[in-house]
């Protein structure tokens, strides 16, 4: 699979709360199986296994509680998932990583991802990154389309994802 890379100004964010009937939850010890059936329910990764949690967070666990979020139903149902991460070794310190955001997908298309990635970017402003950047499978046009409507322009980090934006 193939990734883009996009980045976004934090100076200016608007406030999207959730939809109503949901609340934003922070990640608790014991919620990494939650995260991953979140994540596994999208099938966008194929064959995602359970380990990812741990690869993905594993070092940073003592971070997750002020980072890595839910949106939880009012039947206590979580929804989605998004985290204001660090930086990759390849960005400024300035700049925090939208990482994993994913809605299950009879939740899709109701202003739940745009919600908490707004809620994702709020908090990575108060963490002090003035940029937000993510990384997405280039064939993933729904999330690209959305991280778009939400301010994030291509970032082009070689020649190949120049071609690749520019067939987008």
């Amino acid at each position: 699979m193939w990734e883009v890379a996009m980045v976004r100004d934090l100076a200016t964010l608007e406030a999207r709360p959730l939809p109503s009937g949901l609340r934003l939850v922070p990640y608790r010890p014991g919620d990494d199986s939650l995260w991953y059936e979140i994540q596994a329910s999208t099938g966008t990764y194929g064959d995602f296994q359970p380990t990812a949690f741990e690869s993905e967070y594993g070092d940073r666990r003592e971070a997750l509680p002020e980072r890595l979020y839910f949106a939880v139903s009012e039947a206590g149902d979580y929804v989605a998932t998004a985290t204001a991460w660090f930086p990759q070794d390849d960005q400024p310190e300035s700049s925090g990583r939208l990482h994993w955001v994913a809605v299950r997908p009879e939740h899709q298309r109701c202003g739940i991802g745009s919600a908490l990635t707004e809620q994702a970017l709020q908090r990575m402003a108060e963490l002090s990154y003035a940029t937000a950047y993510l990384t997405t499978g280039a064939e993933n046009l729904p999330a690209i389309a959305l991280y778009r409507s939400l301010g994030f322009e291509p970032l082009i980090r070689s020649e190949q994802e120049r071609a690749t934006w520019a067939r987008l």
